[in-house]
């Protein structure tokens, strides 16, 4: 379990207050500290990477046809080919942790400053980055965002990639604190996250999360 903390980190969180807005918006905007990000851009987004697919798939193999690769219909929502498109913006580059087949490697998260997590099969994404040196877990799902002790982040991303999700490095040059006004964080005293609660966009307090 992650030990709990107050911090009084100025943290920017959104929270799923209707749960019509896809995760992947919330995560963006959790990785930039900011609501820069709505769920029309991203639609934006894949349509264009649509667009251009269809008419590759179309020169080169004269097919008419053409089901999205980037949206996930019945509800699962945006692939990580969007949220990549949307990042180039800020110079900001998103690899698999991982990639399929290949050899787990060793990472310093020392040297890193975030990640973002998809559950596979689901839209549910999550964003794990520092702000002012320090390691949260944005969880859309939950009023606030959960401080990860920073020794434990190896265990902690090890235990998400075991119980189904896929991390993502985040490369690129991001905003160490908030610039949104921020309020006084919350903590944890067992390790355990509160019961979820959607809200508009705030600053959460910071509490400790268990490993999931």
């Amino acid at each position: 379990m992650a030990g709990s903390s107050n911090r009084g980190a100025k943290l920017y969180h959104e929270t799923r207050r209707d749960r019509s807005t896809p995760s992947a918006v919330h995560c963006l905007n959790a990785l930039l500290q900011g609501p820069l990000f709505g769920e029309s851009d991203l639609t934006a987004i894949t349509i264009k990477l649509d667009r251009k697919e269809h008419l590759n798939l179309k020169r080169e193999f004269n097919l008419s046809a053409y089901s999205s690769r980037h949206f996930w219909f019945d509800g699962f929502g945006f692939q990580v080919e969007v949220l990549q498109e949307a990042l180039k913006t800020w110079d900001i580059q998103i690899t698999p942790l991982h990639p399929r087949n290949a050899r787990k490697s060793l990472i310093d998260f020392e040297q890193e400053s975030a990640l973002i997590c998809l559950r596979d099969y689901k839209e549910d994404w999550t964003c794990v980055r520092k702000v002012d040196g320090e390691w949260y877990e944005f969880d859309c799902h939950h009023e606030a965002p959960e401080h990860v002790p920073g020794f434990y982040v190896p265990a902690y991303i090890d235990s998400l990639e075991r119980l189904g999700w896929t991390v993502y490095l985040v490369r690129g040059k991001l905003l160490e604190t908030s610039t949104k006004p921020a309020g006084q964080a919350r903590s944890g005293n067992d390790g355990t996250r509160s019961p979820p609660e959607d809200g508009a966009k705030g600053i959460g307090t910071v509490g400790a999360r268990d490993a999931m």
